[in-house]
């Protein structure tokens, strides 16, 4: 196609534009103001090198107006882009609209979402008796009522050396066993031997082991220095303890739940790994530190592991006992041996007696006097 050279009238910028320019209106590269372009014949241009902008030199030397080449294509007139503006800002007003209503009518219904969640949960909560970390707090209760230098007791007893101090009316609790308390049970007869137990999950084939309860806990040697029976709700735990009762290094923990008017003296439980859930089988909780700078780790077992324990008759607030215990966690925790079990309270192991729930401070006379 036809080109010619057509100069800018108001700035002098040569353009060179095809013929269909001719009678059109352009926009000038270095006034950017719009200009006709003339209908006569202009002189042909010289031919072309293949470059957009061409720099001819003037008779003086210095460079000559800026010469731009036009397409065929016509740019957009003013009234074009004004209407792309106002499609864009139509654009982006329908979106902010969209959010809006949105927000105004999408908050609310996710608040009110919120408030029936949070009202389940609390529901669910008063029906609840706390989960684990509920009877860990529990256990904790109990530990604060009898060992001497407990929680909340432990940095007067530390200093002073002294337990407790003992409230008036309130009967004297049940010392606990362990390495340095002689006025408790030995955990075995001092010479008991201590027996490595085999872990296995089938039935026991062979009788528990007289030697002093030990094994494996969460892969480390697990010796058991304290045995005690603690009333947690309505259940009663076996916490076999290595370390102190206040902060235990490593703890199995075996949650009984008698039948009401039965005892635990003269009663025993045998656990396959194939029986289900239920209020006849025990859970079993495992406590430990990986370190002596981490907090306690706490692992729960409803099924699938192995449980032989018999209870002897109770002397003078001592239960002896037998058990084997195999987990089926990665590490085949086990425990087995032969105890003697301190009970923290004389009225849970009652023959006489239904198994009571762990009551409220404030109506606990034991601790607090006859309630008012």
């Amino acid at each position: 196609m036809a080109e010619f050279k057509f100069p800018c009238p108001l700035c002098g910028q040569h353009m060179i534009l095809d013929e269909l320019w001719r009678g059109r209106d352009v926009e000038c590269p270095s006034c950017h103001q719009e200009v006709a372009v003339p209908q006569a014949d202009a002189p042909p241009a010289p031919p072309s090198s293949g470059a957009r902008i061409v720099r001819p030199q003037t008779q003086a030397g210095a460079p000559a107006p800026i010469q731009t080449r036009f397409t065929g294509q016509r740019p957009p007139s003013k009234a074009a882009r004004s209407k792309s503006g106002v499609k864009k800002l139509a654009i982006i007003g329908g979106v902010l609209i969209v959010l809006g209503a949105g927000a105004w009518f999408g908050i609310p219904k996710l608040l009110e979402w919120q408030d029936k969640v949070n009202a389940k949960r609390q529901e669910s909560a008063k029906h609840s008796d706390g989960g684990e970390m509920g009877h860990i707090a529990d256990l904790y209760k109990v530990e604060a009522a009898t060992e001497p230098g407990g929680p909340g007791l432990g940095s007067l007893n530390r200093r002073t050396g002294q337990g407790p101090r003992q409230r008036p009316g309130a009967p004297a609790a049940v010392p606990v066993a362990g390495p340095g308390n002689a006025a408790g049970a030995p955990v075995a007869a001092a010479d008991a031997p201590v027996v490595r137990p085999v872990w296995t999950l089938e039935p026991l084939s062979s009788s528990i082991p007289e030697g002093r309860p030990n094994g494996l806990l969460a892969g480390t040697n697990f010796l058991a220095e304290t045995v005690r029976i603690d009333p947690v709700g309505s259940a009663q735990v076996l916490r076999l303890t290595q370390g102190p009762v206040t902060a235990p290094d490593r703890e199995f923990l075996v949650y009984l739940h008698p039948k009401p008017g039965e005892a635990l003296p003269g009663h025993s439980w045998d656990v396959s790994k194939d029986m289900m859930t239920g209020s006849s089988v025990p859970q079993i909780k495992t406590r430990w530190k990986p370190s002596a700078n981490l907090a306690l780790q706490l692992k729960t077992f409803d099924k699938g592991y192995a449980l032989k324990l018999e209870f002897g008759q109770l002397t003078n607030g001592v239960l002896p006992g037998k058990i084997f215990l195999a987990l089926p966690d990665t590490e085949q925790s086990v425990v087995a041996g032969a105890f003697n079990a301190s009970i923290t309270a004389p009225s849970p192991v009652s023959a006489a007696a239904p198994i009571p729930t762990m009551p409220s401070p404030a109506r606990r006379p034991d601790r607090y006097g006859p309630p008012r």
